[in-house]
């Protein structure tokens, strides 16, 4: 039984990872809100930017998930880069002090950019947003850490995760609403369900090598339009959404920020839903032994159940 800390741990990728964990290991959270309490588990409320309080919380354990991050667009950019990158850097020095078997960082396909064709591992750095910036930092100082103390670290690279979370709650209501597809909606929109996700953190514990980076994503890749059709057949609805171009869409967006009210659809919205999303995921099924169980309709439905056992989706 392994000792294993999860920063982040009551988000919605951390909560099911911790939830997973805590089945087999002994499983401390650190989080700046304690909220999903899981029998069995420790939590500690802290700051993932002091490094005395992550140095207490990092003591002790064998393994180290950092899962903390912040994504609203809508913050400060010293916000996100105080969190995202001092954040992890304070994870990192809290490591370096400590003799873990290994670290593992949750980052996002989002370092990327908007890619042409389809992007593996060796893909250059091409962030486009605040949030995406920061990631990008922290994973390079990540990987400087690797090379310059040998600290053993791996980074895993999600696509853009869905499953019972506000994100997709947000999409299966306007699809309901028959909303309307923002661009041509043929461009390719990979994504990874959580208990994927999940797969491929718990397997990065002991699989792969220190040092490197590995993209994770579902087996299947569609275009928007049909993970949109996917969504609409499974809620039972029959009537074709319209296409609005996307220059229309950013106007809208526009309009409302001016008058300082809050948009149907943000700039950040639009650039999630028209952006290229397509990716190699062959090393992390070589290396991590990564094998994703659920396609895109299996995950659609199973999400789609979920919501309406909550009363979400009626």
């Amino acid at each position: 039984m392994a000792k294993i800390l999860v920063t982040g741990g009551t988000g919605f990728i951390g909560n099911e990872l911790v939830k997973e964990l805590s089945k087999r290991h002994k499983v401390t959270v650190f989080d700046r809100t304690i909220k999903h309490v899981i029998r069995g588990v420790k939590y500690i409320k802290g700051d993932i930017t002091d490094i005395q309080q992550v140095r207490k919380a990092v003591k002790g354990n064998d393994y180290i998930y950092h899962l903390a991050a912040v994504l609203d667009e809508t913050l400060p950019k010293k916000t996100l880069f105080d969190i995202n990158v001092g954040g992890t850097l304070s994870i990192l020095e809290a490591c370096k002090e400590e003799k873990i078997k290994r670290l593992i960082y949750l980052s996002t396909v989002g370092v990327m950019g908007d890619i042409e064709g389809q992007a593996d591992e060796k893909y250059p750095y091409n962030p486009e947003t605040n949030y995406e910036k920061s990631k990008a930092m922290a994973e390079r100082t990540v990987l400087e850490y690797y090379k310059r103390y040998k600290l053993p670290v791996i980074i895993i690279r999600s696509a853009l995760v869905y499953g019972p979370n506000q994100y997709t709650l947000k999409i299966l209501q306007k699809a309901k609403d028959v909303f309307p597809i923002i661009g041509s909606g043929k461009n390719k929109f990979h994504l990874i369900y959580i208990k994927n996700l999940i797969t491929a953190l718990l397997k990065a514990m002991k699989n792969g090598k220190d040092g490197s980076i590995y993209i994770v994503a579902d087996d299947d890749v569609h275009t928007y339009e049909k993970y949109y059709r996917i969504i609409r057949e499974e809620l039972g609805i029959n009537e074709e959404p319209k296409n609005i171009p996307v220059w229309f869409a950013d106007l809208i967006a526009f309009f409302y920020r001016i008058v300082g009210k809050k948009s149907i659809v943000s700039k950040e919205h639009i650039n999630r839903l028209t952006r290229t999303r397509w990716y190699k995921i062959n090393k992390a099924k070589r290396y991590l032994k990564y094998k994703p169980k659920y396609e895109l309709r299996k995950g659609i439905k199973a999400t789609i159940k979920y919501f309406k056992s909550q009363g979400f989706l009626e």
